[in-house]
């Protein structure tokens, strides 16, 4: 049988019966798997049992279903000063969140991955890691080809500059549907700024207070829930 090996984030984790561990990973090779860890809780296991956020290399071996056999495991990374304060875990459940409703299993995206790893990293100096989780929101929609903030309004055809969005099509104010998510022209920049920046110190200086990041959240559900 044949060993794999791959880079990943432990996203969740699951006890399975008295001593065995089923742990969601996404991984730079596979993109979300499922790894079975047999005796995960026995004393002499202790090596192998995961906790959320936990980056390091796995080495599995594939059965016939979906659930992979993880035969060895080594640290890069254990991310422990997430847990300094609540804003910093609260922020990178939200990162494992996102990626949990909106990747497929063995879906792999390298990129995905390294930027996930990047914005993990950066949660612990960032000085407001709520700007994290809504521009990673933002970057997998322009991965899956959602994101979309159309100049012009799909009725009338006259020039936006509030945009009154659904899924990705926008409207002018005179014919804003029920429900739109409404984007004034301060916020449409800076939800460029948040879709496209290249580095967290760019990043960091981007405007986004409580109400622009609950449309974003807004947006984001409308297309993966």
């Amino acid at each position: 049988m044949p060993f794999y090996r791959s880079e990943g984030i432990v996203l969740s984790t699951l006890k399975f019966q008295e001593r065995d561990q089923i742990v969601t990973l996404y991984s730079e090779q596979e993109g979300m798997v499922r790894l079975f860890i047999k005796g995960a809780y026995n004393r002499r296991k202790r090596e192998m049992q995961m906790a959320p956020f936990m980056q390091g290399e796995f080495v599995y071996t594939k059965g016939r279903g979906e659930l992979f056999q993880c035969r060895e495991f080594s640290l890069i990374h254990a991310h422990w000063g997430l847990r300094k304060s609540l804003e910093c875990l609260e922020a990178a459940a939200d990162l494992a969140k996102i990626l949990l409703f909106s990747q497929a299993l063995m879906n792999p995206s390298p990129l995905l991955y390294q930027l996930f790893a990047c914005y993990l990293r950066g949660i612990e100096s960032f000085p407001s890691p709520h700007i994290l989780t809504a521009s990673f929101r933002l970057k997998i929609l322009r991965l899956e080809g959602l994101f979309s903030l159309p100049l012009a309004c799909a009725q009338c055809h006259t020039k936006l500059t509030t945009c009154c969005l659904v899924l990705t099509e926008g409207f002018c104010p005179a014919h804003c549907p029920p429900h739109a998510i409404c984007l004034h022209p301060a916020e449409i920049d800076s939800l460029h700024q948040l879709a496209f920046c290249r580095s967290l110190e760019q990043l960091a200086k981007i405007p986004c207070d409580r109400s622009l990041e609950r449309k974003i959240l807004s947006f984001f559900d409308a297309h993966f829930l």
